[in-house]
């Protein structure tokens, strides 16, 4: 449900697909993982459904954080048959559309979803499923787009909510609802050398985070909804951090992208490649956009207090 499908003559994604083996070190991977590893603290013992798994590098998380079992599920059958290849003994994958899952009411005690709902130009209908196939006094975790804030114009989102109305649509259908805000910043940090070496999505142990700007809700790029017919977990928040953050090597990757994706031959079995291009091209813009933006805000802070 992901909008997109891997290329059968590689394992490398097409689409919007992420795979951490092929975007390791890149703000999307921070971005992913970050969900997954939040969502994580929220497992330990409970059946877990991981809706539009993808890759299963989520599925593999939410099992490692103690769940009693992880049921991934996607509509690609290729990608559902390599990740069940290498299903750990408390996981296992299905063929499934989101829009009518293989289960029946009330089977999971967790349901997870991550930027999935913006594929299905319906995403009530997903919802309603998720809703359907959680037990009473379960937790649902579903993470979508803030169309008010996200990049217009990608291609494979059919129907983008605000955060009004994804707070809106979960209220529909749990008793509590309670949202949590995903958004990137430019961070600098100072570590020991055993903190600086850590990496592979680890937990950095004895780190404080300090904010220096400040944000309201509605203004983050990711909107995450957590809804029950019970009372709500509250939680703690957690940061992934990726590779450095260096608008000159964006710069270079992005024109690289255009000159390749202009350049690149059509027909003769290309079209993947193209498509890969494509996505890296968006993913680029996307980047570049919000460092871009950060570091104007940091200018006019400079700015102001030189002046």
């Amino acid at each position: 449900m992901t909008g997109s499908t891997a290329d059968a003559t590689s394992s490398e994604p097409t689409g919007e697909r992420f795979d951490p083996l092929f975007m390791h070190g890149h703000l999307i991977e921070a971005e992913h993982l970050a969900r997954y590893a939040w969502a994580s603290q929220f497992a330990a013992g409970r059946k877990v459904l991981d809706g539009a798994c993808g890759m299963a590098y989520g599925s593999a998380i939410l099992a490692g954080a103690g769940a009693s079992e992880v049921v991934g599920v996607d509509l690609d059958a290729e990608v559902v048959a390599k990740v069940s290849a290498a299903a750990k003994p408390n996981t296992r994958f299905e063929v499934a559309d989101m829009r009518k899952l293989p289960f029946g009411d009330d089977e999971f005690d967790l349901v997870v979803s991550f930027e999935t709902i913006e594929h299905v130009e319906d995403p009530e209908t997903v919802l309603d499923e998720l809703a359907r196939v959680l037990k009473p006094g379960g937790l649902l975790v579903v993470s979508t787009p803030n169309r008010d804030v996200y990049t217009p114009g990608n291609p494979f989102h059919l129907r983008e909510l605000s955060s009004n109305e994804f707070t809106d649509e979960l209220s529909k259908r749990f008793a509590s609802v309670a949202m949590r805000r995903q958004h990137t910043w430019v961070a600098s940090g100072v570590f020991d050398d055993e903190a600086f070496r850590v990496g592979d999505n680890e937990r950095l142990e004895g780190v404080e985070l300090r904010k220096a700007v400040s944000d309201q809700p509605g203004e983050e790029t990711y909107t995450i909804g957590i809804a029950s017919d019970g009372e709500l977990p509250v939680g703690t928040g957690l940061v992934s951090i990726t590779a450095d953050i260096d608008l000159r090597d964006w710069s270079a990757r992005l024109d690289a992208a255009d000159l390749a994706l202009a350049t690149a031959p059509l027909g003769g079995g290309s079209e993947a490649e193209v498509e890969l291009l494509r996505t890296e091209l968006a993913q680029l813009r996307e980047q570049l956009a919000a460092a871009e933006g950060e570091h104007a805000r940091f200018t006019e802070m400079e700015e102001k207090l030189a002046s």
